[in-house]
């Protein structure tokens, strides 16, 4: 079984941008119990897949190679720094990316077809993020302070990750890619 996820992968611009704001906030949350997510680890996910079988990769590949097809590249720019889902619940702390149609219908569309071809996905509704840092269970969110300024990415690679979990958080492999085409 291979755990997996469809996701949008982020410039290494912003990968870079990201991580040095994630390395500003790890040393004024310094007392959090938060785990800091790796930059090379940044993501869009659309979709959660959970557990899948190697066997039905060629089919999401195909899946993802149709729905792209559809889009074109488009720019994305990050807008806050926040608590998920609240600030009563702090889960993560993400990046939030700024409301962009395209996304949105891109991220439907994937769903849909997925759906439509017998896979399981995730039904939270979709807020565009890139996690920086997890928050243990009996987290307070506090308050920090980020200036965020000129923050983007193209929304140019939708990628199959496979998540392989150990004691020191989550791995991401890339198993499949698809380019959006201008």
């Amino acid at each position: 079984m291979i755990r997996a996820f469809i996701a949008l992968s982020i410039s290494e611009t912003l990968e870079r941008q990201l991580s040095l704001h994630a390395q500003s906030l790890a040393l004024q949350l310094n007392r959090e119990a938060l785990r800091w997510v790796p930059a090379e680890n940044y993501h869009i996910t659309l979709a959660f897949l959970g557990d899948i079988h190697s066997q039905q990769l060629p089919k999401l590949e195909s899946i993802m190679a149709s729905v792209v097809s559809q889009y074109q590249p488009e720019s994305l720019s990050i807008d806050d720094i926040q608590w998920f889902p609240s600030l009563h619940k702090p889960r993560l702390l993400v990046a939030t990316v700024a409301a962009n149609s395209q996304l949105q219908k891109l991220q439907q569309t994937l769903v849909n077809q997925l759906r439509q071809h017998g896979f399981s996905v995730d039904s939270r509704r979709f807020r565009p993020h890139i996690s920086l840092a997890r928050a243990g269970r009996q987290q307070q969110a506090k308050k920090f302070q980020c200036v965020l300024g000129k923050l983007n990415t193209e929304m140019d690679e939708v990628v199959l990750f496979e998540s392989k979990l150990n004691s020191s958080g989550a791995r991401y492999h890339a198993l499949a890619a698809v380019l959006l085409q201008p």
